[in-house]
C-alpha cells in the first residue's frame, strides 16, 4: 500500500506509492500472470534469468532448477565459491535434504514434483488426504503434497477436477509456486487472497521451447 510523508502538523499529507520493481527481462509482460512471480524471485535472488535479457516463462522447467531454485531461496545453505557449481551445490543439499523425486535432474518437472518438493520443504506436513480430483489417487506418493498445496493456495488445479500431476511444468509455472508458496507463510489460506492465476500456462508455453534447458544462469 502507500506510504505517506511526515509533515508538520495541520498539513495534508501526499501519499507516496512504493516504487515498482523494474523488469529486466524483454519477455515478461506486465499482463502476464507470471509477471509478479517472476519479478519476485529476482528481488530474492531466486532466479536470474538468461544472458540474453530473457527469462523464458513458457519453457520446460528442469527438476535441477526447481531445486537450485529452491536451494537459493533457502539461503544457498552449504555453498561453495565458485559461483559455476551452483547446480552441484543445490544437488548436493537436495540429496542431504532428502527431496529429490527423480534421479534424472535434468528432466522436466512435474506438477506433482513440484508440489511435493515444496510440501517436503515444509516440512512434509500431514494432511488428510481426499478425492478432490479425479487423477490423484487418495494413495498415491504426491497425495497428501497435492491436498497440502492447494489449502496453501499454492494450485488450484489445472480443472475443477483435475490436478494434472503428469504435466510437465513450465519456469513460470515454478516461479508462481514459489511466489504463492512464500506468500502462504504470511497469509492464512481465506484471509481475503485473490483468485489464483497464472496455474495453467497461456496456449502455446508449454510448447515453446520445448525440452530446451538453461546451461547458465538458472
Amino acid at each position: 500500500g502507500a506510504t505517506y510523508n511526515a509533515l508538520p502538523a495541520g498539513e495534508e499529507e501526499t501519499p507516496v506509492e512504493p516504487e515498482k520493481p523494474v523488469n529486466p527481462f524483454t519477455d515478461v509482460a506486465e499482463t502476464s500472470p507470471y509477471h509478479d512471480a517472476i519479478l519476485w524471485a529476482v528481488e530474492q535472488g531466486i532466479t536470474q534469468g538468461y544472458e540474453d535479457g530473457t527469462f523464458r516463462p513458457g519453457t520446460t522447467c528442469s527438476h535441477i532448477h526447481i531445486l537450485t531454485f529452491l536451494w537459493r531461496a533457502e539461503g544457498s545453505p552449504d555453498a561453495g565459491d565458485e559461483a559455476a557449481k551452483e547446480t552441484l551445490y543445490a544437488t548436493r543439499w537436495a540429496v542431504a535434504e532428502n527431496l529429490l523425486c527423480n534421479e534424472d535432474i535434468h528432466s522436466g518437472c512435474t506438477r506433482a514434483d513440484a508440489v511435493t518438493y515444496l510440501w517436503k520443504i515444509a516440512g512434509s506436513p500431514e494432511v488428510e488426504t481426499s478425492a478432490a480430483f479425479t487423477d490423484v489417487a487418495e494413495d498415491a506418493p504426491y497425495a497428501q503434497a497435492v491436498v497440502w498445496a492447494v489449502a496453501q493456495g499454492i494450485t488450484n488445479g489445472t480443472t475443477e477436477t483435475t490436478f494434472g500431476p503428469e504435466a510437465t511444468c513450465t519456469r513460470g509455472q515454478i516461479a508462481t509456486f514459489l511466489y504463492r508458496a512464500a506468500q502462504a507463510e504470511q497469509v492464512a489460506p481465506g484471509d481475503g487472497e485473490g483468485p489464483i492465476e497464472g496455474d495453467q500456462a497461456h496456449a502455446g508455453d508449454a510448447q515453446e521451447g520445448g525440452q530446451q534447458m538453461e546451461a547458465v544462469r538458472p
